[in-house]
């Protein structure tokens, strides 16, 4: 096959295997199958710079198969690999690639940095003020008046958005009171 016909094999592969794990129609052995094609593929174009940016749809269809395996964890991976190769202009060609797509491009934060920081910003205010009183409290036994700035400028730098959003649903509690 030459490289047309191998990349819009491919794409059509993508569409299948979307398709199917969609109706419930994809088996072991037939992602077994779509693993091998896209083995024989990566092995030929993978180190092939003539076919540009088209790389994206080998890790797109490496995605596919990781999701229909149930290994999201992993399907994101090769989402965020073919995402680094593609061009700006090219666009996924599953449907779960483009809603991925659409997603990173309107989140402002990685998922894993929102799980991380789940607490609601009132438990986050509270903390980053302990926090803040527990380091001024050491920091003047341990280091003196000169050192205290520290703490005080870190805590601001890590808790401010939380501190932000607690003085402005304050206000906004305020002004709902005051109507």
């Amino acid at each position: 096959m030459d490289t047309q016909k191998d990349f819009q094999t491919l794409e059509r592969a993508i569409h299948t295997i979307e398709h199917k794990a969609d109706i419930g129609q994809l088996n072991d052995d037939e992602i077994a199958k779509y693993q091998h094609f896209l083995d024989r593929l990566a092995d030929k174009y993978q180190e092939d710079d003539t076919v540009g940016s088209q790389k994206f749809m080998l890790y797109e269809l490496q995605a596919m198969i990781w999701q229909a395996r149930g290994d999201n964890d992993q399907a994101v991976k090769f989402l965020h690999e073919a995402e680094s190769v593609k061009l700006p202009d090219d666009h996924f060609i599953s449907h779960a690639g483009r809603e991925w797509e659409s997603q990173a491009e309107t989140a402002t934060v990685p998922k894993s940095v929102i799980t991380r920081t789940s607490w609601k910003p009132a438990k986050l205010f509270w903390v980053s003020i302990a926090f803040l009183i527990l380091f001024e409290i050491l920091t003047k036994l341990e280091f003196g008046l000169i050192f205290t700035i520290i703490p005080d400028v870190l805590c601001l730098v890590l808790f401010a958005d939380s501190i932000v959003t607690k003085i402005r649903d304050v206000i906004r509690g305020h002004r709902r009171k005051g109507k």
